[in-house]
């Protein structure tokens, strides 16, 4: 349990790379110059209740390839994320939740779980790629000159959001090319 830090002001707040079975609650993460929260190849974290402000990106939850991969097979895929209650403001991307073009179309990251955080005045406020079997529902969205980023077709189901400002939708094939523009899900 990582309880009540500042984890300010540093390359990235929490590093958490190949690690699982973790809360991460009520915790503060301010102007961090790369991630706020970063986990690579983890699974089974709560992310709940922390303040995640000013970073390049607030949270990324990601999967890539590389030679770690020959020597633990077993953690090629993220998996079980749970991020609730979170406030999560002026970061150039909010959340980035994707997969590395390295990693096998069947071994995606699935199961990112984002219920009633508030995605505040940040550039893009949820990012998807190569994801699947997730969900967003209940967040408020405030004012992201684009509440979200779909790359490709990531399986992501969205319900019950809320949303305020000039927040859009965009679809991009896997290229970067625009394929939809949209208001509010």
């Amino acid at each position: 349990i990582f309880r009540r830090n500042d984890c300010s002001r540093s390359n990235y707040g929490f590093w958490m790379g190949y690690s699982w079975d973790n809360v991460m609650e009520d915790n503060i993460i301010d102007s961090c110059r790369m991630v706020g929260i970063a986990i690579e190849h983890g699974h089974g974290f709560v992310i709940r209740n922390n303040q995640i402000l000013h970073n390049r990106e607030g949270v990324r939850l990601f999967t890539r390839g590389g030679e770690t991969l020959h020597h633990w097979p077993e953690w090629a895929v993220s998996y079980d994320y749970t991020l609730e209650n979170n406030l999560i403001e002026n970061n150039h991307i909010g959340f980035n939740g994707y997969t590395g073009p390295e990693i096998a179309a069947d071994k995606v990251s699935y199961d990112l779980r984002l219920r009633g955080n508030t995605f505040r005045d940040n550039l893009t406020a949820l990012r998807f790629h190569r994801v699947r079997q997730s969900l967003v529902s209940g967040n408020t969205f405030e004012n992201n000159q684009q509440a979200m980023v779909f790359i490709g077709q990531p399986g992501i189901e969205l319900s019950q959001n809320q949303f305020t400002g000039s927040d859009e939708i965009v679809h991009t094939d896997e290229l970067g090319h625009t394929t939809e523009r949209s208001g509010w899900v």
